[in-house]
C-alpha cells in the first residue's frame, strides 16, 4: 500500500485496524473451533482498497490457522516503511521449510 498525496481512484483512506478487526470477525468461528487467539492492535491509516485488504488479511490468517496447533497464536501487525505500510501476519505454527519459500511466494 502506498501512502501519498494523490491516491489512485480505487484507493481510499482506510483505518487498517478496523479492517483487521473485520477480518477477525469473519474468521471468528474458525479461530474458536481451533482454539486460536488472534492478536491485533493496529492504529494506522493508509490509502488502500479496503475490500481487497480485508480479503488478503482473511486469506493470510486462514493459512496461518491451518498450520497452527490448537491453542496457538496468530498476530497481525503493521508499520510504516517510508511512504508505504507493511502488514505482517505471524503465527507459532510449524512454518515453511526455507527451501520451499520460493515455491510459495
Amino acid at each position: 500500500m502506498r501512502v501519498g498525496p494523490e491516491p489512485p481512484a480505487d484507493l481510499q483512506p482506510t483505518n487498517v485496524g478496523e479492517v483487521v478487526k473485520q477480518a477477525a470477525t469473519e474468521l471468528a468461528p474458525l479461530l474458536a473451533r481451533h482454539r486460536l487467539q488472534l492478536h491485533e492492535g493496529i492504529r494506522l491509516f493508509a490509502l488502500t482498497d479496503r475490500a481487497r485488504l480485508q480479503q488478503i488479511l482473511e486469506n493470510r490468517s486462514l493459512n496461518a490457522s491451518k498450520y497452527t496447533d490448537p491453542g496457538g497464536h496468530i498476530e497481525v501487525s503493521a508499520r510504516t516503511e517510508g511512504d508505504e505500510v507493511a502488514i505482517q501476519v505471524t503465527d507459532d505454527g510449524i512454518g515453511i521449510e526455507p527451501d520451499k519459500l520460493q515455491q510459495v511466494w
